[in-house]
């Protein structure tokens, strides 16, 4: 009974067919578009849990992304295999360490981690572990803002 409701809550099978005993699942369209790579990775589990939205455009791919704070232990940062793209190599002991439990919240720049931030007295408090130019430190200022008042 579990196993149906959760077939048919992912848009995996329908509900009679998950009556039926099988090996495989049959996939919904929008998990077969999004495993033909008609949409990008971070949609095919929305496709997937509702087989019923479309997969939107992907952006140029010139486009900078906004800056983002990510929290202790965010999944963007733990993932199984090694993502380079966000969290580079030489970042990573920083982030990760074996004297700390706990990963550091970090914050991306142009999608990638550029350092770690805290929240103390009311603020957020940014430790750049790059040079960050000045409209990527007036971006992050107005994401620290922002993120400040919902702390608060």
């Amino acid at each position: 009974m579990r196993k149906r409701r959760w077939s048919t809550w992912c848009g995996a099978t329908s509900a009679a067919s998950a009556r039926r005993p099988r090996k495989t699942w049959r996939a919904s369209p929008a998990c077969r578009s999004a495993r033909r790579g008609r949409c990008s990775p971070a949609s095919s589990f929305a496709s997937c849990a509702a087989p019923t939205a479309r997969c939107a455009p992907l952006p140029d791919p010139d486009t900078p992304a906004p800056p983002r704070f990510l929290p202790t232990w965010d999944a963007t940062l733990l993932v199984h295999a090694r993502r380079a793209g966000v969290l580079p190599e030489e970042l990573r002991p920083r982030v990760f360490s074996i004297r700390n439990p706990h990963s550091v919240p970090t914050f991306l720049v142009d999608g990638v981690v550029a350092g770690a931030w805290r929240f103390a007295g009311g603020a957020i408090r940014l430790e750049p572990w790059r040079r960050l130019d000045r409209a990527d430190e007036r971006a992050l200022a107005d994401e620290a803002e922002r993120l400040a008042a919902f702390h608060a």
